[in-house]
């Protein structure tokens, strides 16, 4: 590769849609983001776009993202075309930097230009990465919709630009972010928190769910894990067309197996999978639970009321035993 090689600061931009082909590009000078004056207008990394070091943390990484976006947020600027297209670069960036998979292999391709002293290159976006190469959802296309929009009805024309325009789903998609990046990291204890707000927050996202089961098996919390994957294969049989969910269904019985044995995992063998019918809704669930806590709130009341009372009466009957 020849130091006159395009440059790695976008590699490819995801212009074409969620699930479209990505396409290619080469940064020129309007592509900066008001590049620091000493550096070279073809060497601007994706780090470079966000203004942070190699080293940066994810904290680091959301601060500054939320910093650049306030500079270039389309509708913080008229709608301006050359914003668009600097919010665009800085979406594609962040979605890079943001999943330790995908940023572990962007890293992995800067040393390697770096090592044979080239100034950059142009290849393929680097996309989704499900664990393992095996998506979660029945396709990668699915995990890529469920991280975004929960659900079947995808916004005409939608991309990951148009999407993060709107606060509350860059908040969402940033926790969510972030407690993968924690457990890539083992800590553990600090994704579970970011996954278990995520799901209390979208209950009927999938994803969430897999990622705060999978957290839950590291805590050795198993009972609580197979409690969400089974609660995922329920999601996954209402939507349209239902999803299989072949990966979450082989974790679930790996885990019955290793927590309950081998005679365990006959019984669950022979045991005849459910009728879509018996699934319930995240809805019905939510109602459910809902109302076993009102029932026991009102019951709690009453007991306490009940005790109050007797108290009462007895301080009375003291009372009176006194003035006898």
């Amino acid at each position: 590769m020849s130091s006159s090689a395009p440059s790695i600061a976008c590699a490819t931009s995801y212009t074409a849609g969620l699930t479209g082909a990505p396409s290619r590009c080469v940064v020129s000078r309007k592509d900066t983001l008001n590049a620091p004056a000493n550096l070279q207008m073809t060497e601007l990394t994706f780090y470079d776009i966000l203004r942070i070091s190699r080293t940066a943390t994810f904290a680091e990484l959301k601060k500054a993202y939320y910093q650049r976006a306030k500079e270039c947020h389309p509708d913080l600027h008229h709608g301006s075309s050359a914003r668009t297209e600097d919010f665009k670069r800085l979406v594609h960036a962040f979605n890079v930097l943001s999943d330790p998979l995908q940023r572990r292999q962007y890293d992995e391709q800067l040393r390697f230009v770096t090592d044979l002293g080239a100034s950059g290159f142009t290849g393929d976006a680097i996309g989704y990465m499900p664990p393992d190469g095996i998506p979660i959802m029945d396709s990668v296309a699915d995990d890529i919709l469920e991280e975004l929009i929960v659900g079947n009805d995808v916004p005409p024309g939608a991309t990951l630009q148009s999407l993060m325009r709107d606060l509350e789903s860059t908040r969402k998609f940033i926790r969510f972010r972030e407690g993968k990046t924690l457990l890539f990291q083992n800590q553990p204890r600090e994704a579970f928190q970011r996954f278990s707000s995520a799901s209390a927050e979208s209950p009927s996202n999938i994803l969430y769910r897999y990622y705060l089961a999978a957290t839950c098996l590291r805590l050795d919390m198993r009972q609580l894990a197979r409690k969400h994957l089974e609660l995922c294969l329920q999601l996954g049989s209402s939507r349209n067309p239902p999803q299989y969910l072949q990966r979450i269904r082989d974790e679930l019985r790996r885990s019955r197996h290793q927590y309950r044995g081998f005679l365990g995992w006959l019984v669950d063998a022979l045991k005849p999978p459910p009728p879509p019918g018996r699934f319930k809704s995240t809805e019905q669930q939510m109602i459910e639970e809902v109302s076993r806590s009102i029932v026991h709130i009102v019951r709690q009341e009453a007991r306490e009321k009940r005790a109050a009372d007797r108290q009462r009466r007895q301080l009375g009957e003291g009372k009176d035993d006194q003035r006898s």
